[in-house]
């Protein structure tokens, strides 16, 4: 397996224990961080989760399919920290439920995987987020000290608007 340019192999990921179900049904890898959690809950939020779920699969000795103990593993090519807002999001309301808590990049993460997974309940949050943390007119932006990864973030966001 590799992710980002570095082989890695499963025994070398960690579990993210506050995304970590005991009863968890579906192992989600980003990076090197693994999430168990509820297919349920990612198809009734997520429409692209709930699609892929949907694709009848060929027989396990037919297949390339990985599982984590006894749950299937699916490896997502996103970074571990918006994957992480995004799932405590979606898994823990109650940890970001004021959107004044959530980081700028925190909110830019939270809607790129948000557009991508097909999530208008998350990408709505993702706005409320985002119109309380980015400054509206140019004379509020210039009194404030924006943080370091605003300009990496912009860009992100102005590809998802792209989109």
């Amino acid at each position: 397996m590799t992710t980002r340019g570095l082989s890695v192999q499963l025994d070398e990921c960690t579990r993210y224990s506050s995304l970590w179900f005991p009863d968890g049904n579906i192992v989600l890898r980003a990076g090197i961080v693994l999430f168990k959690v509820y297919k349920g809950i990612l198809v009734a939020k997520c429409r692209v989760f709930a699609d892929m779920v949907s694709i009848p699969q060929p027989a396990e000795s037919e297949t390339d399919q990985q599982f984590y103990g006894d749950c299937p593993l699916v490896c997502l090519d996103d970074e571990e920290e918006e994957v992480t807002a995004f799932l405590t999001l979606l898994f823990d309301s109650m940890s970001l439920r004021n959107v004044k808590q959530c980081s700028f990049k925190q909110s830019v993460g939270i809607m790129r995987l948000s557009h991508k997974y097909d999530s208008p309940p998350l990408m709505d949050y993702a706005m409320e987020a985002l119109d309380a943390v980015v400054p509206l007119t140019l004379e509020s932006f210039d009194s404030t000290d924006p943080p370091s990864e605003f300009q990496d973030s912009i860009i992100s966001l102005c590809k998802i608007c792209e989109e």
